[in-house]
């Protein structure tokens, strides 16, 4: 009768304390293992933007040893073999060459790995090379909502304003990072000498909930109807117009019938035909 009752197993409660145990462990271990995870992606991704880098660096170089050297077209012209001598498989975003001395000096580049992750090379920066932050349109758009409900003014027009006001000071949050200035340049066709000027600011609207929701409007500081691109629910989207680059007005009168538009527009960059106008692109990233 002993001999059975050792072969029995666990008990119920015996089992339950395994499981909260084993759950206990999972939720020390598995964070730690994300973060590790992470990190060895983010390595890698470094190693990559440094290997496209020193590639686009050497060509730019024998480019211009060869007086064949244009900067406005270089990457067009070796986008596919600075990727094949860097041996990787991401996308360059831009290269940009201002050094007012050595003309053919790299001097930023912004590079994506095919698992999406931004890398920046900028030899300006404290940091030279930086990994960009994914969830920047995100905090953005909770940003402008916590200003906007934090604002202490007597009426809601001018509690808007100063809304708006300390989220266009903020750099962090109105400009734009490495991979939306690539947009505005290689989808909305905005030349790089302007593309650096342009900001986020946000627009309010009303749903049809009744509910007080925001977009954000990349424009010129000097020209707030210049809008080529927006961010909205999630997406961005650039406007395909008559002339190049593409602009159009996006203000709070205008947000509304904008979210409208953007609703109903199926018209995707992956789908767009040149012969389409007037109509908000939800670009595919």
């Amino acid at each position: 009768m002993k001999q059975e009752n050792k072969n029995k197993g666990f008990t119920l409660v015996e089992m339950i304390v395994v499981i909260v145990i084993i759950g206990i462990l999972l939720a020390i271990l598995v964070p730690g293992l994300f973060k590790y995870i992470k990190k060895a992606k983010d390595q890698q991704a470094l190693i990559e933007c440094r290997a496209v880098v020193t590639a686009a660096q050497t060509i730019a170089l024998e480019s211009y040893g060869k007086n064949t050297f244009e900067p406005e077209f270089f990457l067009n012209n070796n986008r596919a073999q600075i990727l094949s001598a860097a041996d990787v498989d991401g996308e360059i975003n831009i290269v940009r060459f201002e050094d007012p001395v050595n003309k053919a000096l790299v001097t930023y580049l912004s590079y994506t790995t095919k698992g999406k992750i931004n890398v920046i090379y900028d030899i300006s920066a404290a940091s030279v090379y930086t990994i960009l932050d994914d969830d920047i349109s995100k905090g953005r758009i909770e940003q402008i909502t916590k200003l906007y409900k934090d604002a202490t003014s007597s009426t809601s027009t001018r509690q808007w304003e100063d809304a708006k006001q300390a989220f266009y000071a903020n750099d962090k949050y109105s400009g734009l990072t490495a991979a939306e200035l690539a947009l505005l340049e290689n989808t909305c066709k905005i030349p790089s000498a302007n593309a650096s000027k342009y900001k986020w600011k946000p627009c309010k609207y009303v749903d049809s909930n009744g509910n007080v929701q925001f977009l954000l409007s990349a424009t010129l500081a000097s020209d707030t109807q210049s809008t080529p691109l927006i961010y909205y629910n999630g997406s961005y989207y650039y406007w395909q117009g008559y002339e190049k680059p593409h602009t159009t007005s996006i203000t709070d009168a205008t947000a509304e019938s904008a979210v409208a538009k953007l609703q109903s527009s199926t018209y995707t960059s992956e789908t767009i035909t040149s012969s389409v106008r007037d109509e908000w692109v939800r670009i595919i990233q």
